[in-house]
């Protein structure tokens, strides 16, 4: 077999796989840049990447064989000689090559989203603010223009507290909700005492998460918490696990349906209208 029957697919499959990732690369950018704004990892983005190029290869392969087996079958059928070789080595062969193209063919996209997603040195999300004396206040990656929203949000992460079971942290008390109308700007406050581990050394904190306007009109998100009982040390370790527990519930509410946020945003507008009405 000459080399130009090898060479010139090879690179025609490149070039097609190429740009079709990098066309759903483009597509994709605003949800990356979601995502890469709560925290995901640079390793994380390219295996993402990575494996889409695999998956349209892996695919590509599987339904070419089927189309030619059918094409095969239907000619055979006409009365035409056209059989299919399937103990051929040409068969392994074929997917090993499209895996090898794939491969090369996410080389670009993937140096593409980790660009996107780490554009300076810092690789991951990191807690902002320190503790001051026996409170901390950690401003989330989190902002919205619309207050439904975060109202939304914070009815589905007091849903999480009231069923969550996790080594990190113990909710002591159920979540209560409660929105504050201020100088015609509304604050939604959502409060809870947890436990942090070691559970032996009593370490217990007042936990608020707190939606509120900014000064430019958008509505960001925070947490505000202070040492009850324990050792600050051990309290300061302890809630830097709570808080990534919150953050991956951000990056949650990020995936979920509209019709699964617009269930959550209408009980917030229940309290709402609730605080309104007394």
């Amino acid at each position: 077999m000459g080399i130009e029957f090898i060479l010139i697919p090879f690179l025609l499959a490149f070039l097609a796989l190429s740009n079709t990732m990098i066309g759903s690369l483009y597509e994709k950018r605003k949800e990356i840049g979601i995502y890469a704004s709560l925290g995901l990892a640079p390793t994380h983005a390219v295996i993402m990447t990575f494996s889409e190029g695999l998956a349209y290869s892996l695919t590509g392969s599987i339904l070419g064989y089927i189309v030619a087996c059918t094409i095969s079958f239907t000619v055979q059928l006409m009365g035409l000689s056209l059989p299919i070789d399937i103990a051929s080595p040409y068969l392994p062969m074929v997917l090993v090559f499209s895996i090898v193209v794939s491969g090369l063919a996410s080389i670009y996209p993937s140096l593409e989203t980790f660009k996107q997603v780490t554009p300076s040195l810092r690789r991951r999300w990191k807690i902002p603010t320190k503790p001051r004396g026996n409170e901390w206040y950690i401003a989330l990656p989190f902002t919205s223009t619309s207050l439904e929203e975060s109202l939304g949000f914070l009815e589905y992460l007091s849903e999480y507290f009231e069923n969550v079971v996790t080594k990190d942290f113990k909710v002591d008390s159920r979540p209560i909700m409660e929105v504050r109308r201020e100088k015609e700007k509304c604050t939604a406050v959502l409060s809870l005492v947890v436990r942090l581990p070691p559970y032996d050394a009593a370490i217990s904190e007042l936990v608020k998460v707190i939606s509120a306007p900014s000064r430019d009109g958008r509505i960001t998100l925070g947490v505000r918490s202070e040492l009850k009982t324990g050792k600050r040390h051990l309290w300061i370790s302890g809630h830097r696990g709570f808080i990534d527990h919150i953050r991956k519930q951000l990056l949650m509410w990020k995936g979920l349906k509209r019709e699964e946020k617009a269930l959550y945003i209408r009980r917030g507008l229940r309290h709402l209208r609730e605080r309104h009405a007394t």
